[in-house]
């Protein structure tokens, strides 16, 4: 991945996590805050979820061509970091936005998708500054 768009990730992650979070304060809720982060969740999620696809998609068919080189025990470290990632990021957004809206403790038209927002965001903070850089040392063979 190249510096740029893993600066871009990066900052879409953040700007998405901060304004989503918006949202949840009282201290001086209002409709235009609620709009601007109905905006933000949605794009920030846009956004994130095609940089999640094309980051997982590449990352698989890197570690898929470059089995000879990495090795075994790389190929599945890299494997196991990729799955878990998307399960627990996926754990997270049934946990914390599915169920409370089944069970109506947070409201659909405003709280909801602040809070995909937020989820997403917070997943891509994590995934962009600490889960890509061992799988990028995944990539990397015993040998180097």
């Amino acid at each position: 991945m190249e510096i740029k768009q893993l600066k871009a990730y990066r900052f879409t992650s953040i700007a998405t996590a901060m304004i989503c979070a918006l949202a949840f304060q009282d201290l001086f809720r209002n409709k235009a805050i609620l709009n601007l982060t109905f905006v933000a969740a949605a794009l920030g999620s846009i956004l994130l979820g095609i940089a999640a696809i094309a980051v997982i998609l590449r990352y698989s068919f890197n570690l898929l061509s470059q089995f000879k080189k990495i090795g075994v025990i790389n190929f599945f470290s890299g494997m196991f970091l990729l799955f878990s990632s998307v399960s627990i990021w996926f754990i997270a957004l049934v946990k914390f936005a599915v169920v409370p809206l089944t069970n109506e403790t947070i409201q659909f038209e405003t709280q909801y998708p602040a809070m995909v927002g937020l989820i997403n965001g917070i997943s891509g903070i994590i995934y962009f500054y600490f889960v890509w850089p061992l799988q990028r040392k995944c990539l990397t063979s015993h040998d180097s």
